[in-house]
């Protein structure tokens, strides 16, 4: 069930508009990142049906000499991001057409005097139309999107010593956000971690962005503007966008997951809603996966490891019916009705097989890595306060070459996250020199430890700073009664959420750039994570919303981490020598 908020329809309304005000023959041009964009949101044969005859790259849009194809029986539709780099491009295009007609949109808000040199560029003036169509996001889920930022971990540095490259991913998040605020149509409450000095760099620059611009936020929102004050009046005090940092949760980033879309990503590394096979399969090197074109996917894109075997099952008995249905063809009208249902077999055929392949490739890496033995221990620590045992089972699996080095090293992060004071991870160290594993990520333990560890986080991660907290956690623990060891963990981040539902978030913690109502009934949250989301935790918001009760919420993140690139980003503090 979609949320009342879905990315992926904004976007596809979107491009829906955008064909159908354009009927005629035409070419698609695109920028690199609005390439990834609309992957995402529509197949190239649905682009073929709206008499696209040509999509290309904004580079190839540009004629180098008078040797080149004009196609000015052709109008160009440009959907491109309003940056300096793009704006010099389109200005060469347009001063020497190679479409008879162009058509522009640009996927967030246009800097005025970029529009002056467009128009000085357009002195045949073939530009028809320039519209702001909020699209400057990826749309992974329904309710998740990404600004596909694989590190900001500069940004974790004080802000005097931001480089020019840092400055510039802000940049790129403060458009990125703003973006995706105006697609629903939203001016929220803005609340921060406040402990985090990057929270609050975002949140200022987000609250100044919103306002900069009033006629366009209240032609957006349908909110009355009150020129460039702040106040409590103009803002829609039912919606809370709540900006944290990925270190107040180190944890959930490390966990081995067994639901179906995070297990790809953990496993084999779904980018953009793809799974490279190349090295599996000739025949299926690359793997495309939709929550809209692949019915079930979308229904079992959240299923643990166990249901899915189950759903995979019934899935091939259904093809296996179907396939013997219609090879029973033995009169004219039964090779009308062969005809008839032979594309939905054949897209069926093709979709049974694409997921007995992704399941099967997890089966044999869960087998091959011994995972169930390595996400049990993964739970314990991350769950149960349980010292002894957890030391005893860790050196255990160091000395175990069946297990991969990779796991080794996330096991001994997940102890000195935990215990960061314990003068036994010296020992798991020296345990992980001895057996093989290599020095830069045994430091990645004082790196983890740096970056999140329990001075930098706000949050009580591990219940184990206050007595009481403790107790509360294990008698919830015991009350859940979770029949699956591989699944106790939940994400900080809905501890968090609940809080801000029931009214109990300390604004001491989670400041908000201005004042607002408290006792206001939340009818919808955008969450933000600075430094990069999970789809463990999307899962969790996902199910939230499948619930159909309010408020519905979004998140988002400058990116989707699992174990590998996470640790990617950490490892950057030691090649910095900042540990």
């Amino acid at each position: 069930m979609e949320p009342r908020y879905s990315f992926i329809r904004i976007l596809r309304d979107y491009l829906e508009r955008i064909f159908e005000d354009n009927q005629g023959m035409k070419s698609l041009v695109l920028d690199h990142e609005t390439t990834s964009i609309i992957s995402l949101i529509i197949t190239q044969s649905e682009i073929l049906q709206k008499n696209v005859f040509l999509v290309e790259p904004i580079e190839k849009s540009i004629l180098v000499s008078d040797a080149d194809e004009r196609l000015g029986h052709l109008s160009a539709i440009y959907i491109i991001r309003p940056t300096e780099d793009n704006f010099s491009k389109l200005s060469q295009a347009i001063s020497n057409p190679k479409y008879g007609n162009y058509h522009l949109y640009f996927t967030n808000a246009v800097p005025p005097a970029f529009l002056s040199r467009l128009a000085s560029a357009d002195r045949q003036e073939i530009v028809r139309q320039v519209f702001e169509i909020f699209s400057d996001f990826y749309p992974i889920n329904h309710d998740l999107f990404t600004l596909n930022l694989p590190s900001t971990i500069g940004l974790t540095k004080s802000y005097q010593r931001w480089q020019p490259q840092d400055v510039a991913l802000m940049d790129r998040m403060v458009l990125g956000l703003f973006s995706a605020l105006l697609a629903i149509k939203k001016l929220p409450v803005i609340r921060y971690q406040r402990n985090s000095e990057l929270c609050y760099s975002l949140a200022d620059r987000i609250h100044s962005k919103l306002r900069e611009d009033p006629d366009l936020m209240s032609l957006y929102t349908g909110r009355s503007s009150n020129g460039h004050k702040t106040t409590i009046d103009n803002v829609d005090q039912s919606t809370v966008l709540l900006i944290l940092d990925r270190r107040e949760d180190p944890v959930t980033p490390l966990l081995h997951q067994w639901t179906y879309q995070a297990m790809l990503h953990d496993l084999l590394n779904l980018d953009m809603n793809k799974v490279s096979l190349k090295q599996v399969s000739n025949d299926l090197k690359q793997i495309a996966l939709s929550s809209i074109q692949d019915p079930f996917y979308s229904e079992n894109m959240f299923s643990n490891f166990g249901d899915l075997a189950l759903s995979i099952k019934s899935y091939v008995d259904q093809y296996e019916q179907a396939r013997q249905t219609t090879g029973k063809v033995e009169s004219i009208e039964d090779m009308k009705r062969f005809i008839e249902i032979y594309p939905e077999f054949n897209r069926m055929a093709g979709n049974v097989s694409k997921h007995v392949t992704l399941t099967s490739e997890l089966d044999h890496a869960i087998k091959a890595r011994l995972l169930l033995d390595i996400s049990e221990i993964e739970q314990d620590i991350a769950c149960n306060e349980n010292r002894g045992d957890q030391f005893r089972q860790i050196c255990e699996m160091l000395r175990d070459s069946r297990f991969n080095n990779f796991d080794k090293v996330k096991l001994a992060l997940l102890y000195a996250l935990r215990y960061e004071k314990d003068d036994k991870i010296n020992q798991i160290k020296d345990m992980l020199r001895q057996n093989g594993i290599k020095e830069e990520q045994v430091e990645l333990i004082d790196a983890i430890i740096q970056y999140a560890g329990s001075e930098v986080r706000q949050c009580d991660l591990f219940h184990n700073k206050n007595l009481f907290a403790r107790a509360r956690s294990k008698v919830t623990t015991v009350l859940k009664n979770v029949p699956n060891v591989y699944t106790q963990h939940q994400p900080y981040l809905i501890n968090t959420i609940e809080h801000l539902i029931k009214g109990k978030l300390k604004e001491s913690e989670f400041t908000p750039t201005a004042p607002f109502n408290p006792k206001e009934r939340i009818s919808t949250i955008i969450i933000f994570m600075v430094g990069g989301t999970t789809y463990e935790e999307a899962k969790e918001i996902a199910l939230m919303n499948q619930r159909g009760m309010e408020p519905t919420i979004l998140l988002g993140g400058s990116y989707i981490h699992n174990s590998v690139s996470f640790l990617a980003e950490i490892t950057q503090l030691i090649m910095r020598n900042e540990i």
